[in-house]
C-alpha cells in the first residue's frame, strides 16, 4: 500500500514568483478549453484516489498545502523533514495522500469546496452544506434510483457552486440578497464569489465577496468580466458585445452602498488580472 502520492504542477519554476508561475499555467490551461484537473492515485490495479479539481481552485489548494506544510515543518511536526515538499524544490506539488507526518496536507486538498474523489462510490451523496434538501433513503418496491440519484447529483452541483454557507450568507445579508451586477433576487441562482482567489480561511470576509448570478460568477472566473475598482465600474470582455445583456451591463456601475462596497484592494488586484486577459 503507498503511504504518498503528489501530483507536480510544474517540471520546474522559472523566476521567484511561483504564484505567478502557476497562474500562467492556469491561464494557458482556461484558453485552451481545460476545466478540470484530473490527479489520479493507483495502487496497483485499484483506483485510490482520483481528485477531480476545478482549474479556478488549483493555486489557492496549492498555496494552502504549502502554508500548512510550513507551519508543520517550523513545529518540528515532520519528523525528519527539514524542507517544505509542498515546493518540492522547484517543482510546485499538490499532495493527495502523505501518511508520513504530513496527511494534515492532504487534508486540505480534500476539505477543499469544489473538490470530488471519483474514486469513492458515495460521492454524489456528499451535499456542500447544510442547505441541501434531506437525502434520507428509501427502501420503497417503487423507488426509482435514476432520478434520485440525478437529483442529488445536481443538488451536489449547485451547493458547491454556490460556495461555503457561512461566507454565502455574510453576502446575501450584505448585498440584501441581490446580484451586484445585475440586480438579480432570485436566491436559488445567486453564488458566492471571492474577489481576490480564496487561500486561507481569512479570505472569506464578506469585504472579499460579491453575490453574484451563477452566469455572472462564471464570467468572472473566465475573466471576461471585470470591475474597475475605483469607481467600480463593470467592464465587459469585447468576445461579450456582441451579447445585446452583458454589453448593456459594460459601463454600469456596480450595485451596493458605498458603506458596504467591497474591499478596493481585492478589486483592484482582480481588476489586473481582467486587464492581463484582454
Amino acid at each position: 500500500m503507498k503511504t504518498y502520492s503528489g501530483a507536480q504542477l510544474l517540471t520546474n519554476v522559472q523566476g521567484s514568483d511561483w504564484e505567478r508561475e502557476l497562474e500562467k499555467k492556469i491561464r494557458r490551461e482556461r484558453l485552451a478549453g481545460t476545466t478540470h484537473f484530473l490527479f489520479v492515485q493507483r495502487d496497483d490495479a485499484q483506483i485510490k484516489f482520483a481528485a477531480l479539481i476545478p482549474l479556478s481552485e488549483i493555486v489557492p489548494i496549492w498555496i494552502r498545502q504549502r502554508d500548512i506544510a510550513q507551519r508543520l515543518l517550523d513545529a518540528n511536526k515532520l519528523g525528519r523533514r527539514r524542507s517544505n515538499f509542498v515546493v518540492n524544490g522547484a517543482r510546485p506539488t499538490i499532495w493527495l495522500q502523505d501518511d508520513r507526518g504530513g496527511q494534515d496536507v492532504a487534508d486540505a486538498l480534500w476539505s477543499h469546496p469544489g473538490v470530488e474523489n471519483l474514486a469513492e462510490s458515495s460521492i454524489q451523496n456528499r451535499l456542500a452544506d447544510d442547505e441541501a434538501a434531506d437525502a434520507e433513503g428509501n427502501d420503497s418496491a417503487d423507488f426509482d434510483p435514476t432520478d434520485d440519484d440525478e437529483r442529488r447529483s445536481i443538488e451536489h452541483t449547485i451547493k458547491e457552486r454556490r460556495g461555503r454557507k457561512r461566507f454565502r450568507q455574510a453576502l446575501r445579508k450584505r448585498y440584501r440578497d441581490k446580484c451586484v451586477v445585475t440586480g438579480c433576487k432570485v436566491p436559488a441562482i445567486l453564488e458566492a464569489a471571492h474577489i481576490a482567489s480564496y487561500r486561507r480561511e481569512s479570505h472569506n470576509r464578506p469585504d472579499n465577496g460579491l453575490l453574484l448570478r451563477a452566469d455572472i460568477h462564471t464570467l468572472s472566473d473566465l475573466e471576461l468580466l471585470g470591475i474597475e475598482p475605483i469607481e467600480m465600474r463593470i467592464e465587459v470582455d469585447p468576445k461579450l458585445l456582441h451579447d445585446s445583456f452583458y454589453a448593456g451591463l459594460h459601463g454600469q456601475v456596480l450595485n451596493c452602498s458605498q458603506n458596504e462596497r467591497p474591499s478596493t484592494k481585492a478589486l483592484s488586484e482582480r481588476y489586473e488580472r481582467f486587464r492581463l486577459h484582454q
